[in-house]
């Protein structure tokens, strides 16, 4: 559990390691934390996120059991497949594949511990090269990404450099970490003129 998380998301991760240990049991693979979820997570909180992102190999098992442990589908008839918990005031939203994720690897998945077990979520590396690609797709409309890219990266204690110069290229047709630090730096130092 992390105490720079919003109370609301610190409880609906601890039922998600619930959810995690159930799909176990039932012979599925768990839920990964992605998205603006992971950015929040890899931050402490600095980067806040409006519902807990996941993705899940088995979408209807997933569904079943958030059923059972208090989440009802906030539109049956939507394709978000969001679901959502009144007393925790709190969403689910289930992605049955993620692009990025097919090249990151498993094994940089990192456990984070809630207090009712763990969570597994992306790794910081691939949660920055998943924004740098967004960012990279479209510079105007993806300010945001980059922003949450550079305070990842910059807040990062130890990170794979290898590993995020790869992702880097992967996701975004070539651009390296080299290019990355540079814009970073660029930022930076248009912000102190400025």
């Amino acid at each position: 559990m992390n105490c720079n998380l919003p109370i609301e998301f610190n409880e609906g991760l601890k039922l998600l390691a619930l959810l995690s240990r159930r799909m176990q049991e039932a012979g599925a693979a768990e839920p990964v934390v992605t998205g603006a979820s992971a950015v929040e997570i890899h931050s402490n909180g600095a980067f806040p996120s409006a519902d807990i992102e996941i993705t899940v190999q088995d979408v209807p098992l997933c569904q079943a059991e958030l059923a059972r442990i208090g989440f009802q589908p906030d539109d049956p008839k939507s394709a978000k497949l969001r679901y959502w918990n009144d007393d925790l005031w709190i969403g689910i939203r289930i992605s049955a594949r993620v692009p990025f994720l097919g090249k990151a690897q498993s094994a940089r998945q990192v456990s984070f511990e809630t207090g009712c077990g763990p969570v597994r979520v992306i790794s910081r590396e691939d949660t920055i090269a998943a924004l740098i690609a967004a960012f990279d797709a479209n510079p105007r409309q993806q300010q945001d990404s980059l922003q949450q890219a550079t305070g990842l990266y910059k807040g990062a204690g130890t990170l794979n450099r290898p590993y995020l110069d790869l992702r880097l290229r992967d996701e975004t047709l070539g651009r390296s970490l080299a290019w990355f630090a540079g814009l970073t730096a660029q930022r930076a130092a248009v912000a102190r003129r400025g």
